[in-house]
């Protein structure tokens, strides 16, 4: 019987609350850079997908973690759950659902749509080297559906900042598709401004 896999709401759940950032990184050189890595199960059991036994590592500390030969002190399980508290709680006011209609009247009064537009491209940036398209999906559309992680993980991750700036709101869901691969469907509402920062965004020069 084949290992049971880590289910796709699960590890989204892991990457947009770290923000692909590793806690080990994070945990011993306060390194907020964003890494390559792998989710590890804490307890080194793979049919243990339970959120709290899971944490994003680079790959470096993945392998050191996963490492049996070394003759090292390993990084501990109640160290990484330490280290991956102290980061969930770093990030934890970027996914914050207080006060975002205040923080957009904010945004509006204090930077005007150029800014607002660069802003929305470099958060995009922090996810995928093509930030400006990005940028320009995500503002723009009421829906988005895809089985591949390497696209809906970076497109959640933009969706849940722009969000926390009170720009729009969503709604994500697993579905099978016919083929048994299990697909990521996004519901998104987005505030008439984004209209406007799409074409700002388009404005901008590559």
């Amino acid at each position: 019987m084949g290992r049971k896999r880590t289910p796709t709401s699960t590890e989204a759940e892991v990457l947009v609350e770290c923000r692909r950032r590793c806690c080990a990184c994070f945990g011993l050189h306060r390194d907020l850079d964003i890494k390559k890595g792998q989710i590890a199960h804490l307890d080194h059991d793979p049919s243990n997908s339970n959120r709290q036994n899971l944490a994003f590592l680079c790959l470096d500390h993945h392998d050191e973690y996963d490492s049996k030969t070394s003759q090292s002190k390993k990084l501990t399980k109640a160290e990484l759950e330490v280290f991956q508290r102290e980061l969930i709680e770093h990030f934890s006011h970027w996914s914050t659902n207080a006060g975002r209609e205040q923080l957009l009247n904010f945004l509006a009064f204090s930077a005007d749509n150029d800014a607002m537009a660069a802003a929305a491209v470099k958060a995009a940036g922090t996810s995928v080297w093509y930030a400006k398209e990005l940028a320009i999906q995500v503002l723009s559309s009421d829906e988005f559906g895809s089985v591949d992680g390497d696209l809906w993980v970076p497109y959640l991750h933009t969706l849940d900042l722009y969000a926390a700036w009170g720009l729009l709101t969503f709604s994500c869901q697993e579905v099978p598709d016919p083929d048994g691969f299990t697909a990521m469907e996004i519901k998104i509402e987005r505030k008439p401004i984004c209209n406007v920062l799409v074409e700002k965004i388009k404005a901008i020069p590559q």
